[in-house]
């Protein structure tokens, strides 16, 4: 999960790192022991879901999921979002480098991590990834079994990024992406140049702080998308449940931080999808407070044409209403 700044619980995370390092510490004296293979307890790698490949880096843990076409997050279509418009996105991001982008071959991400405060010590245990195949969404979460298995995950990662016109994330500016970075430093694997980055955090609050008490991911889900998750793990949970994971092998807890995910970044090529119609619908059932706010944006951006629009689709509306 991409935390948003008001929720990055503090004393919490400090206590999950110095978990983290006991159990390097206890890993590496069990090691060093005659037959630790024997009594370690450890995680039970081979109960988790997913796959293990084999890679020229090392063994590469892969939970797969298919989003097939005419599947729905909430009220919206999650294949609407591998084709929007690149230049409406270059609007809605006040960002340029979106014109002329094929959106078909953008690289969703989030990750889950074991700390939420970011840092050297904090380790992306699971690197979520979802893109278009086709007419499918496939959603790709690389998982890391066990402590000091990192290196194949970031080649994948590295491989999925040379490929990909964009990189989508929900505060992945902040978080995600300088936390990967590190990881690439750390572990000496070289990271290929980034593509353009579209964080979906900054133009969520641009078209919905008007209207909504927090802007987060699971806040748009149900008030804007008609979506709501039903018995999900919390993020500050995650990292505890990864740690017991670590300690006692019960790979259980892991099959929702998974699915946790899994609605993370099909939430994220969802939300894409609705803020762009934002801009290019102007009917009367939409919401007059946010088409002011795309208005507000597109002057921004320097669109006097599609600002003038918007505001008038938000008089007309309240005229309706």
């Amino acid at each position: 999960m991409t935390p948003t700044p008001a929720a990055q619980p503090q004393e919490p995370a400090r206590s999950v790192q110095g978990d983290l390092e006991r159990l390097r510490t206890r890993g590496r004296a069990r090691r060093s022991a005659p037959g630790w293979e024997h009594a370690a307890r450890g995680p039970r790698v081979s109960e988790l879901p997913g796959v293990t490949h084999v890679t020229e880096h090392g063994e590469l843990h892969v939970v797969e999921h298919h989003c097939e076409r005419t599947e729905r997050h909430g009220a919206r279509a999650i294949h609407t979002a591998r084709s929007v418009d690149p230049d409406v996105v270059a609007t809605l991001a006040l960002d340029p480098q979106m014109r002329g982008l094929d959106f078909s071959r953008a690289l969703y991400i989030d990750t889950e991590t074991t700390g939420l405060m970011g840092g050297t010590g904090t380790v992306p245990f699971l690197i979520g990834t979802a893109a278009f195949e086709g007419e499918q969404l496939v959603v790709r979460k690389l998982m890391l079994r066990r402590l000091g298995e990192e290196a194949p995950m970031l080649h994948a990662l590295a491989e999925r990024l040379r490929e990909a016109t964009c990189v989508v994330s929900f505060n992945g500016k902040r978080f995600d992406w300088p936390l990967l970075r590190t990881r690439f430093v750390m572990n000496r694997v070289k990271a290929p140049p980034v593509p353009p980055h579209l964080d979906l955090l900054h133009c969520a609050r641009r078209v919905w702080k008007g209207r909504m008490e927090r802007v987060r991911l699971v806040d748009i889900e149900r008030e804007v998308l008609g979506f709501e998750r039903e018995d999900d793990v919390a993020g500050s949970e995650i990292p505890g449940l990864y740690m017991a994971y670590l300690r006692r092998g019960d790979p259980a807890p892991i099959a929702r931080i998974i699915e946790h995910n899994r609605l993370d970044l099909i939430a994220l090529a969802a939300l894409l999808a609705e803020l762009v119609d934002q801009f290019t619908g102007l009917g009367a059932d939409e919401d007059p407070r946010d088409k002011l706010a795309c208005a507000r944006v597109a002057e921004r951006a320097g669109d006097a044409v599609l600002a003038r629009a918007l505001a008038s689709a938000s008089v007309l509306t309240l005229g309706q209403g």
